[in-house]
C-alpha cells in the first residue's frame, strides 16, 4: 500500500528522524516509507521549518535533526516566511529566541572550557 499523498503519522515522523539519525540515503528512507524521495525531503522541509518559527531551533540544530544542508534549511524557512507571513512584531520574537537558543549553546561551551581548564589546573 503506498502512502503516497496522504497525512504523515506522528510514528511515521519518528521513524523518519530515526533514518536521518542512522545516516541512511533519502531514496532508502523513501522506499521503507513506500513515498517518493520528494516527498521525503518535503516534509523535511516542512519539519525544518517548523523547528525553527515553532521551536526555535538554529539552523545548525535542524541540519542536524533533518540532514538537510544549509541552503536547503535557509530555503524551507524563506520559503514558508513568504507563504505564511509573520507579522512584524512576531518576527522580531523569533528572531530575539533564536539569538538566546544561540547563547544558550555559546554558553554551554564556555562552561564546559572552563571546567576542563579548572580540571587541568587541580590536577
Amino acid at each position: 500500500m503506498s502512502l503516497a499523498g496522504t497525512h504523515w503519522s506522528d510514528e511515521e515522523v519518528r521513524r523518519l528522524l530515526s533514518g536521518i539519525h542512522k545516516k541512511k540515503s533519502v531514496k532508502e528512507i523513501a522506499s521503507e516509507h513506500e513515498r517518493t524521495p520528494g516527498a521525503i525531503k518535503a516534509q523535511l522541509k516542512k519539519m525544518a521549518a517548523d523547528y525553527w518559527f515553532h521551536d526555535w531551533r538554529t539552523v545548525d540544530q535542524i541540519m542536524v535533526y533533518t540532514g538537510l544542508t544549509k541552503r536547503e534549511v535557509e530555503g524551507a524557512i524563506k520559503h514558508r516566511h513568504a507563504t505564511y507571513p509573520i507579522i512584524e512584531e512576531n518576527n522580531t520574537i523569533v528572531a530575539l529566541k533564536q539569538e538566546i537558543a544561540t547563547m544558550k549553546e555559546d554558553m554551554k561551551e564556555v562552561l564546559r572550557l572552563m571546567n576542563a581548564i579548572y580540571d587541568f589546573e587541580t590536577k
